[in-house]
């Protein structure tokens, strides 16, 4: 596990290298110097390399788990809110990053997760109002009036605190997800066994999601930098639009299922992942991460919620 683990660093830090080196050759043009150019053709060439050594081959436990066990669909529609959820299966993945200047990011390291759904758009108003509706709660105090939903049913709901995102789950049958749950299904290419440094891949394109740079200054519905700005498991707007709680307190990483951070019962400040239309390029990496107060304080707060896979 070591190697592997030393594996996925220096590949991490290789694709890093990779986009700081074209994009100054990008700026650069014509008079790039050869050293850049032969550190460039390098890098692509260790990467390759680091790629093929780091998927590592099926165990023989692995493969007769998937001989024996049926296939999971890719996607569901949940019951009890009638939404679509995406599969993300179950193995190991690197969580964190090492080349973030953010030191609440590091360090990176392995955590395995079993298989689980989740909902392949955020929460939208036309949903939030059949909530709602159901339990006869009250909309976000942050929510903008007039979007009481007529017209905004496909946009995400927003000024949402994580009691009431907490809530909608519970009723839903749901959770929140947490941190690794969210970044997974953010980043992680099974196919490939490589985590991508945005939902999309690790070339930054702020064409692929709705952000202050490229969007409209405000949330757009839900799906409309689908697919470009598609995660590798199908979901969509995990870059940008609104933030997303997650159930997971704002603890030091190195993460460890079960420590209690993910306790609903417990009070502290919640993560937020994804950046919202607000925010720069550094907030929608799928390693970032962004605290706040479980009470509710910004029009940006919106979620999504996972399943577990029945056992």
């Amino acid at each position: 596990m070591q190697d592997r683990l030393a594996q996925m660093q220096a590949l991490e830090r290789s694709r890093y290298r990779l986009v700081e080196l074209e994009r100054y050759a990008y700026a650069a043009g014509i008079d790039c110097p050869d050293t850049v150019l032969e550190e460039l053709v390098a890098t692509r060439q260790l990467i390759a390399t680091l790629e093929v050594a780091a998927v590592s081959p099926p165990t023989a436990a692995q493969v007769l788990s998937r001989m024996t066990q049926p296939e999971l669909p890719q996607q569901i529609v949940w019951p009890q809110d009638g939404k679509a959820m995406v599969l993300v299966p179950a193995g190991s993945f690197m969580f964190g990053s090492d080349s973030s200047s953010r030191g609440n990011e590091r360090p990176a390291h392995e955590v395995v997760l079993p298989a689980y759904y989740i909902d392949r758009t955020p929460v939208t108003v036309g949903e939030y109002a059949r909530f709602l509706a159901a339990t006869g709660g009250s909309w976000p105090r942050l929510f903008p009036t007039h979007w009481q939903p007529f017209g905004y049913e496909h946009y995400p709901v927003t000024g949402v605190s994580w009691h009431e995102a907490h809530a909608y789950a519970t009723w839903a049958g749901k959770r929140l997800p947490s941190e690794p749950e969210w970044e997974k299904a953010a980043s992680w290419d099974w196919a490939s066994g490589t985590r991508r440094r945005y939902p999309w891949g690790d070339e930054w394109d702020a064409r692929r999601c709705n952000i202050a740079d490229s969007g409209p200054g405000h949330v757009t519905p839900v799906g409309a930098y689908s697919p470009h700005g598609d995660a590798p498991c199908g979901a969509v707007d995990m870059a940008g639009n609104v933030f997303e709680w997650t159930s997971s307190l704002d603890w030091n990483y190195p993460y460890r299922p079960g420590d209690g951070r993910d306790d609903p019962g417990r009070y502290g400040v919640r993560v937020r992942r994804g950046g919202a239309y607000t925010s720069n390029e550094l907030f929608v990496r799928t390693t970032t991460r962004q605290n706040s107060e479980p009470d509710g304080f910004f029009l940006t707060d919106g979620f999504r919620c996972v399943a577990d896979v029945p056992g």
